[in-house]
């Protein structure tokens, strides 16, 4: 189970998932096999047989990801992937994951003061392509009733 694209291979950019995610076997805050990933993150508890922050590696259907960020007070388990960092809840409300993910494009952005003060990035609808959003709501909305 991915939260945000469960098994299909696809390109996911520039999206998030805030959450929980279970699968039974195979789990990924972003998606749960085979597909390419970047400059996404996860703000979610991820549990199951073989689970990922990201996308887990199941047999000959590995993901390739890019620049992506999760929650280490959530998924504590730990990741090694190549292109997954770990932040703590703190580094999350401090626009320290807004200012990794953006790789100097501005595709993330984030409140860091005032009563209107982000917890996580939102994405940037000025930087972004009307493609990135709109797979970013639908799979937003689709992941809720997964």
């Amino acid at each position: 189970m991915g939260a945000v694209a469960p098994w299909r291979k696809n390109s996911l950019k520039n999206c998030s998932f805030e959450g929980y995610v279970k699968g039974a076997k195979y789990a990924g805050g972003i998606a749960a096999v085979g597909h390419k990933i970047s400059n996404c993150y996860v703000d979610a508890y991820v549990e199951g047989g073989s689970v990922n922050p990201i996308a887990p590696s199941i047999e000959h259907y590995t993901a390739t990801i890019l620049n992506t960020a999760y929650n280490t007070d959530k998924y504590k388990a730990g990741c090694t992937t190549e292109g997954v960092r770990g932040f703590t809840t703190g580094q999350f409300a401090s626009g320290e994951v807004a200012y990794a993910l953006n790789n100097g494009n501005n595709i993330w952005k984030q409140t860091l003061d005032g009563e209107a003060k982000d917890s996580t990035p939102t994405l940037n609808t000025s930087k972004a392509g009307l493609s990135t959003l709109f797979q970013t709501n639908f799979f937003r909305l689709f992941s809720r009733y997964c």
